[in-house]
């Protein structure tokens, strides 16, 4: 009862400051209040220009997706954050975000965010969740072991940890919510508990980029398995683009430790005429031993979705393929392609479903 009572007000609320701009705009300030300069738990970059017209944007979103702050994800309107929306992709791709008729990739990924939701994707975006789906759609040993979640950082028992693991955020992917610990002696257990304490805040959570799937997805902490072929910057990471339930290319992240680099491939290893904000490799990549494989599973696990990114990663052995994650707005939908007619190419590979938000 007395759960029912807190839903039921928090929506009341909800509805009250989504009605009233004022409500909206007292609250702004009052955050904003809470992090005055440079105590801002997100750093912007504010350019002079970006300083007179009022822009606040994160560095992240070129990659995260991140907006301006948690708060817009739960209070402004739908059209308030499509218009949002407008801004940041103007900002990012240089061209006009038409919501009415998407005709691009990035387009298209901004359309899904704020107009279609599935709790299968909502699923798939957890990191802990994730690796259930996985093993009911492809079966058991396709995702690195889990050690366990927790919804706080005092919960974990450190000592019932191996002595090589790898924590993380189960609702975000940069470095900053990712630690791989090698030797669990020499860990600064109050450093490690402070640092993970950040990763439950609601706004780290890629709600805040308007991204449906994350509305939500509550942040905890995981950990895993330490892989010695999944540590290090020579891993390749072979990401299957599927569209409508099809795979139809794939991209290989190479480089991680110095420039990285990005060659997209169709399906019979040719390799595609176009970037996508990385530059290729300087050299050849060989197709993986088990490229097949990676085809095979990519297509049982995408079939549901209007489009998914499906991630895997082979042993140093090869003996081995785990599927890394499921990605349903890659790069936030921000990174640009060159030339430019690929991202109507790719665009048109996306038949949009019916809005159901």
């Amino acid at each position: 009862m007395k759960n029912n009572m807190k839903e039921i007000l928090k929506k009341t609320v909800k509805k009250i400051i989504q009605k009233s701009s004022r409500c909206r705009k007292i609250i702004y300030r009052l955050y904003n209040a809470s992090f005055p300069d440079n105590s801002s738990p997100d750093p912007v970059s504010l350019s002079p220009k970006n300083k007179k017209m009022g822009v606040l944007v994160s560095d992240k979103v070129t990659y995260s997706g991140h907006s301006i702050d948690y708060l817009n994800s739960k209070f402004l309107t739908k059209e308030e954050r499509s218009r949002e929306l407008k801004r940041i992709f103007y900002n990012n791709c240089k061209y006009y975000l038409d919501l009415d008729n998407p005709k691009t990739f990035n387009q298209k990924l901004q359309w899904l965010k704020l107009n279609y939701y599935d709790s299968k994707e909502a699923r798939c975006v957890d990191k802990a969740e994730f690796k259930q789906y996985v093993k009911e759609v492809l079966g058991d040993g396709y995702t690195v072991p889990l050690y366990g979640v927790w919804d706080d950082e005092n919960q974990i028992d450190f000592s019932a940890l191996p002595q090589k693991f790898v924590l993380k955020s189960t609702v975000q992917s940069d470095g900053r919510h990712i630690v791989v610990v090698e030797d669990k002696e020499q860990l600064d257990i109050d450093n490690l508990k402070t640092i993970m304490s950040s990763w439950l805040l609601p706004r780290n959570t890629l709600c805040s980029s308007y991204c449906s799937a994350y509305k939500n997805v509550k942040p905890r902490i995981l950990a895993e398995e330490y892989i010695d072929a999944l540590d290090g910057g020579a891993l390749l990471d072979y990401k299957f683009m599927c569209f409508n339930g099809k795979v139809e290319m794939l991209f290989i992240v190479a480089d991680r430790d110095k420039q990285m680099c990005v060659n997209f491939y169709d399906l019979d290893w040719n390799l595609l005429p176009f970037t996508r904000k990385y530059p290729n490799t300087s050299y050849e990549i060989k197709k993986p031993k088990n490229f097949d494989l990676m085809v095979e599973l990519a297509q049982k696990l995408c079939e549901p979705f209007p489009f998914v990114r499906v991630d895997f990663y082979e042993s140093s052995d090869q003996k081995k393929v785990y599927v890394g994650e499921l990605t349903f707005y890659p790069g936030g939908g921000y990174e640009t392609f060159e030339p430019l007619e690929w991202d109507y190419k790719l665009g048109d590979l996306i038949t949009l479903p019916t809005a159901n938000i």
